[in-house]
């Protein structure tokens, strides 16, 4: 096989449809109590004992992009605490620096992830 036809991608959706699903994931309404809660995460990075490398503003508007993709995906029109909670190892893992002591003691970016999600309620 030539590499010119390894590289033949076939067509999955268009301009419009991409559109269309970026109005509604835009337009997905997201309560000011899990504005908060988002919020409330991306702080507690930037006071962890073990990161060197907080969440920066860039990680609050990611999270909140992916919350209300994974709310659209479930057929949801609103986002919900779990949707948060369930995007923000994928957002956060790579936003994130450990510090070299906590390193050492083996502690991962999982570790934080996961404490600052138990610390970081949501409102009710």
């Amino acid at each position: 096989m030539k590499l010119r036809e390894a590289l033949i991608v076939a067509q999955v959706t268009d301009r419009e449809a991409i559109l269309r699903m970026t109005d509604v994931v835009r337009n997905v309404y997201v309560d000011e109590k899990v504005l908060e809660y988002i919020r409330d995460i991306v702080v507690s990075t930037r006071n962890h004992e073990d990161l060197m490398l907080p969440a920066s503003p860039r990680a609050s508007i990611a999270l909140l992009g992916m919350a209300r993709a994974r709310a659209a995906i479930r057929g949801r029109d609103y986002v919900i605490p779990d949707d948060v909670k369930a995007i923000a190892y994928d957002v956060l893992n790579h936003r994130l620096l450990i510090s070299p002591e906590s390193e050492i003691e083996d502690v991962t970016l999982e570790d934080v992830i996961a404490a600052i999600l138990m610390e970081a309620r949501p409102s009710r």
